[in-house]
């Protein structure tokens, strides 16, 4: 794992887990994924973006995770 990916959990530790365990199995499925991490958002590709991942922007929603997955 990438510090760039840390650096998105840095104000939401308790979303980290899950992150994880979605991690591993993304790299599970597709062996050629590139991870890409920014600011706000961690993009999962292979030519193009497939999958999603940021933090929920409510406080209630704290402790999990938004994924989006293109088609």
């Amino acid at each position: 794992m990438e510090t760039n990916e840390l650096l998105l959990f840095a104000d939401a530790p308790e979303s980290l887990p899950l992150y994880l365990a979605f991690r591993e199995k993304m790299i599970h499925w597709f062996s050629d994924v590139e991870i890409k991490a920014a600011k706000t958002q961690i993009t999962f590709k292979a030519q193009y973006g497939f999958a999603f991942v940021s933090l929920p922007r409510r406080k209630k929603d704290r402790g999990g995770l938004m994924v989006s997955f293109g088609l």
